[in-house]
């Protein structure tokens, strides 16, 4: 029994078709059709006209149809032919095979069998399933892509929690269109003596006593800032009755515009300014860090025991009055990097140079510089930290972040194209740090990294640097 014995047309006669157009009919009716013998040899085939894109199969014929197999989808076949030898109605279901031709084309169909009455021969009738295929393999593509996106959102979440946790500052999260508390941390919930279930989705004003609704939200709004609160704003909390300051600062999730308000207790205000510029005097004359305070032009007014001893004078007397670029390996270059980049950022963090001392002795030291709030006078503040004993340990400590990344390069690049590769990437990172630092200034970079001028164009134009610094 065949597949073909289940069907009847509810007339008992079946359709009346030309047997000159029988062919043509079961071309149009499926993507592919083959006649196959019973050991698997394509005796003929045709490609219908809506699957031209497969191209030309005549070269199929006469020959074994698992040649055009994936070894997969021959396993399949070869457990499917026995059972069509014995009869088994089950031989003739739908089969899907992924057929390969050449070397890396491979395109799966959908059959179905059927006897075609001649020589004992098997009818193939074929459906493309390469669009299905493609759609398929998008699904997995989207999720694995949501998986991914869970995951890093998970990780997220739990960085997130993480630091809101383990900060001292108590801070709040309130949602500015519903005035709403979104979240908080624990040291907030400490600060307004209550739980941190009990505000959560709770309304901000109603935490303070306030004057209306919605006050002290649109107070701490108006003096928000884009990275610190601009003021900070008095507010007395309704549980305790205890005055705290509060500074916002607004920011955007999403569609939503969000503050963050950190709450600050109110120290008392006795003794502290007095308190506090004996410990800055202590550490000023005790401290092992040099210290110097200049005007803005670079000139010392004040300078501490620990920069006398670098550079070897005596007393305050002999270096006031000097320019700080007196003391600098690099003079004015050093001096004016410094200025210029405190006084455009408010400070630099970390400055590496050396400290030319009074008898010629230089010292590799790590300056940090800051821009004094303008006033009387105004200047400049640098701590300057010799490096020479954190050098020697970081040159016998090697950085295993740096070769796990030359790690990493090795087996997928020749010796010889990692360390070019290095080279390049570690050059351009100096030149690009030198020109950051000189504000652009070809002269000065140069000089910094002890190259000749033509020398840092070559290198520039080698790293397509040029044009960063014409528009500069």
């Amino acid at each position: 029994m065949t597949v073909t014995e289940e069907m009847r047309w509810n007339d008992g006669r079946g359709p009346s078709i030309d047997p000159n157009a029988v062919q043509s009919i079961v071309a149009s009716a499926c993507d592919i059709c083959m006649s196959v013998d019973r050991a698997g040899k394509i005796t003929g085939i045709a490609v219908g006209p809506h699957a031209r894109s497969l191209g030309l199969l005549d070269h199929w014929v006469d020959r074994n149809l698992r040649e055009f197999l994936t070894p997969e989808s021959i396993d399949k076949f070869d457990r499917r032919m026995p059972q069509i030898e014995a009869g088994d109605r089950q031989g003739y279901r739908p089969i899907e095979l992924n057929h390969a031709d050449n070397a890396s084309w491979e395109f799966p169909v959908r059959y179905a069998i059927t006897d075609s009455g001649v020589n004992d021969e098997l009818l193939l009738l074929g459906r493309d399933l390469r669009a299905l295929a493609e759609v398929q393999q998008q699904l997995i593509t989207a999720q694995m892509s949501l998986e991914r996106e869970f995951e890093t959102f998970q990780q997220t979440e739990t960085r997130y929690r993480v630091l809101l946790e383990m900060t001292e500052q108590a801070v709040i999260f309130v949602n500015l269109e519903t005035g709403r508390i979104v979240d908080l941390n624990g040291a907030a919930a400490h600060a307004l003596h209550t739980d941190k279930k009990s505000l959560q989705n709770a309304a901000f004003d109603q935490v303070f006593n306030t004057s209306g609704r919605n006050a002290l939200l649109g107070q701490l709004q108006s003096r928000s800032g884009a990275s610190a609160p601009a003021d900070w704003v008095r507010a007395t909390i309704r549980r305790g009755s205890e005055d705290v300051l509060l500074g916002a600062v607004m920011f955007r999730a999403g569609s939503d515009r969000m503050l963050k308000v950190s709450i600050r207790e109110i120290a008392p205000e006795s003794g502290v300014a007095e308190q506090l510029d004996t410990s800055l005097r202590q550490l000023f004359t005790l401290g092992s860090d040099a210290v110097i305070f200049t005007d803005p032009r670079g000139v010392i007014r004040l300078a501490n025991e620990a920069f006398l001893s670098l550079v070897d004078e005596t007393q305050i007397g002999d270096v006031r009055g000097l320019f700080i670029a007196d003391y600098l390996a690099r003079g004015g270059i050093d001096q004016k990097v410094l200025l210029e980049h405190a006084e455009r950022q408010g400070k630099m963090r970390v400055y590496t140079m050396r400290l030319s001392g009074k008898f010629g002795k230089e010292t590799p030291v790590d300056v940090a510089a800051v821009a004094l709030e303008r006033g009387t006078p105004s200047g400049f503040g640098f701590v300057i930290r010799p490096t020479a004993r954190t050098e020697t340990l970081r040159e016998a400590q090697p950085s295993p972040e740096g070769d796990r990344g030359v790690m990493e390069l090795v087996g997928s690049s020749p010796l010889r194209d990692i360390v070019a590769e290095t080279t390049d990437v570690i050059e351009r990172l100096c030149i690009e740090t030198a020109l950051d630092l000189t504000n652009d200034n070809r002269v000065a970079a140069a000089e910094m990294l002890g190259l000749s001028r033509q020398s840092l164009y070559v290198k520039l134009r080698k790293f397509d640097l040029l044009k960063r610094a014409d528009e500069s």
